[in-house]
């Protein structure tokens, strides 16, 4: 099994220094080694509780907007209903 793989590496090695395109190839595949996902960092809540779940993570984001956008549009409407008045 180790054999066949370190057959497999060394094909994959020897095909990218071929053709015109080598070095795009061997930069992707350069990229794909060493990227690493960066874990995803947790929130905090307006009451500071630190959030890790995902779900929850997302609910707080759209609730975060969404108290956002409210606070606009109500500003927005009462800044047009006193132009109206």
């Amino acid at each position: 099994m180790a054999e066949h793989r370190n057959n497999k590496w060394n094909n994959l090695l020897g095909s990218l220094n071929e053709g015109s395109n080598a070095w795009t190839r061997f930069y992707g595949l350069n990229r794909a080694l060493i990227r690493k996902r960066l874990p995803s960092r947790p929130l905090k809540d307006s009451s500071g509780k630190t959030i890790f779940d995902p779900k929850s993570k997302a609910d707080l984001l759209a609730d975060s907007l969404e108290t956002q956008f409210r606070s606009l549009l109500e500003t927005s409407s009462s800044i047009l209903w006193s132009t109206i008045n």
